[in-house]
């Protein structure tokens, strides 16, 4: 006999909330000064980048629009937050091993984000090392931190 367990939402949308924010603060802050800082870039730049997923080209002639892409990234960080979350309290084998998930969510993450941006014609051609650094990025900066965050707070 199956033993149906209830969900409780209300924790699993919570703690992904607050993982997903923590992961993309901390995904922008590495890339801001792995990539952007020695470019003599802007960081409005990476949120317009973001932005002309949605808006194509104009959003990098129109410096409002990394508003948008700030947006759009937190929103797409939550989302991603909440559904390690989901898959962290329906599977415990998930949560129990934070480092590995977190490393491996993040691989996940970076290749559907990478088809999201292929589909958006937004995705630039890749160097070894952008490719690299993304990796880390995503594993190490975003992954990483909301598996954490989310074992962490599954366990209080």
């Amino acid at each position: 006999m199956a033993i149906v367990k209830t969900l409780d939402w209300r924790a699993i949308i919570a703690r992904g909330i607050i993982a997903g924010i923590i992961g993309g603060i901390l995904i922008d802050a590495f890339l801001y000064v792995a990539q952007i800082l020695p470019a003599h870039g802007s960081i409005l730049g990476l949120w317009q980048f973001v932005a002309s997923t949605a808006i194509g080209p104009n959003a990098f002639t129109n410096p409002n629009s990394a508003w948008l892409g700030l947006f759009m990234h937190l929103c797409t960080s939550i989302a991603w937050g909440i559904a390690f979350s989901y898959v962290a309290h329906t599977r415990p084998g998930i949560s129990n091993h934070p480092y590995i998930s977190g490393l491996v969510y993040g691989v996940i993450v970076m290749i559907i984000m990478d088809i999201v941006l292929m589909v958006a014609k937004s995705f630039p051609s890749p160097t070894v090392q952008s490719a690299l650094t993304a990796l880390i990025a995503h594993c190490i900066f975003f992954g990483l931190p909301v598996s954490l965050y989310v074992s962490r707070a599954m366990r209080t």
